[in-house]
């Protein structure tokens, strides 16, 4: 593959889970990557403080492993993935990695989770917004007045730059599978220290901020294998 701009393909798993290496290895032929040694939560110890369980915030101290891993190379980006991620279709994941990189973002979704039907009707109202947005944009060609106004607003712009294949100021469940830049991974480094949100409710959070240039892509390309191994609690019950 040749590209516009550099990546890396940094991978987090636990050194023990040696078939989930495996799958990895024979999904990602053909590219370069690593493996981040992910930490387990059950070796934090007393450094585990807060509301989180011990698994979660093992996964997100490993996933700031990956952004530091990241900041010692020359790379533009970092693909960032869980060893359960599974490519659903690895020519339409090809293709839509080269579009991303001709794209400047600062954190891109490639791969989410449907988990509820809470998660299916946030996708169907922010592809909604996105789609009313864009047609308002093209209408205000034919008013100096509405262009004026939107030009003001800044989601309807956002929503304008955002490539037509990624819906913008979004991050869904899921954090196996994302791209970050440079300067994303330093900010992140600074920030949900102690620990207080789960990697992926974190980078929902920053969606919404726009501080940065986030988006998703309107389709999950990389899905997850099996069930997580972390349960289904993430916070402690007090």
């Amino acid at each position: 593959m040749t590209n516009s701009k550099s990546f890396e393909i940094l991978i987090v798993s636990l050194d023990t889970d040696t078939k989930r290496r495996d799958a990895c290895v024979l999904q990602l032929s053909g590219y370069e990557y690593g493996f981040i040694s992910a930490i387990d939560g059950r070796n934090l110890g007393s450094t585990h403080q807060g509301l989180l369980t011990a698994p979660v915030e093992a996964i997100w101290k490993s996933h700031n492993l990956a952004l530091k891993r990241f900041l010692t190379t020359h790379s533009h980006y970092c693909l960032i993935l869980e060893d359960d991620f599974f490519i659903k279709d690895r020519k339409k994941f090809d293709n839509v990695m080269m579009k991303l990189l001709q794209e400047d973002f600062d954190l891109v979704q490639v791969g989410w989770l449907t988990t509820g039907l809470d998660v299916v009707l946030l996708k169907i109202y922010e592809a909604s917004l996105y789609f009313v947005f864009r047609a308002l944009i093209k209408i205000s060609g034919f008013s100096r007045k509405l262009t004026g106004i939107l030009e003001k607003r800044l989601r309807p712009r956002r929503a304008m730059e955002a490539p037509k294949f990624a819906i913008p100021d979004s991050f869904l469940p899921g954090a196996h599978a994302y791209l970050v830049s440079r300067k994303l991974a330093e900010t992140v480094l600074t920030l949900n220290d102690p620990t207080f949100l789960a990697t992926d409710d974190f980078y929902v959070a920053l969606s919404k901020m726009r501080s940065f240039n986030v988006f998703r892509t309107r389709r999950s390309f990389v899905s997850q294998r099996g069930e997580s191994s972390v349960g289904t609690d993430r916070f402690i019950q007090r």
